[in-house]
């Protein structure tokens, strides 16, 4: 739906989801969950906020 690359990777304690344009290296977004925690840490770079369009296209997807 959005045109972005997602891969998720589970370590010992925590999932991270990685997402980035593939039109632009410069453009990503990490988000980390810790298990056993409500909140998560979200880090983006570049001029568009990839997080947000991913959440925005789930919530479309689901609805």
């Amino acid at each position: 739906m959005t045109g972005l690359d997602a891969h998720v990777e589970r370590e010992e304690e925590r999932f991270v989801v990685y997402v980035r344009d593939p039109a632009d290296p410069g453009r990503w977004a990490a988000a980390v969950h810790r298990l056993g925690e409500r909140e998560r840490q979200v880090y983006q770079v570049g001029d568009r906020s990839l997080w947000e369009e991913l959440v925005d296209a789930y919530f479309r997807w689901v609805s």
